[in-house]
């Protein structure tokens, strides 16, 4: 029977993945390095749940749902990445001061998703 992995299950298992070596043989230490270099197998698929997450709920505008994402999963994946920028990022998009009107906040999961796509590509 073929079971269907949640995002949180490829990011728990990315916990206990090693460093990913650098190219020049070194092992990756500060979240930078580890950023810059190749992501792990896990992350990737959980990046990959995430986002078809984030694209169904924004497609139906499922305010309550992206919110949630946004905050917790999508933090929780930047913050594995190493990329604290991206977990700052998500956070302040539901802790900072109500957003202007619903099309605002729209608009910045709109920048949320595409930084996501582009760590995707990385």
């Amino acid at each position: 029977m073929l079971q269907r992995t949640t995002a949180s299950q490829h990011l728990s298992q990315a916990n206990v993945l090693p460093a990913a070596p650098h190219p020049d043989g070194k092992c990756l230490s500060t979240p930078q390095e580890k950023h810059r270099g190749a992501l792990s197998q896990a992350l990737l698929l959980g990046l990959d749940d995430l986002l078809g997450d984030l694209r169904h709920a924004r497609r139906s505008a499922d305010m309550g749902r992206l919110a949630l994402l946004a905050y917790c999963e999508v933090r929780r994946w930047a913050r594995m990445a190493g990329d604290k920028e991206l977990a700052a990022r998500s956070s302040a998009l539901i802790t900072r001061a109500p957003h202007a009107s619903r099309e605002e906040f729209l608009v910045q999961v709109d920048y949320l998703i595409a930084a996501l796509e582009v760590s995707a590509k990385h």
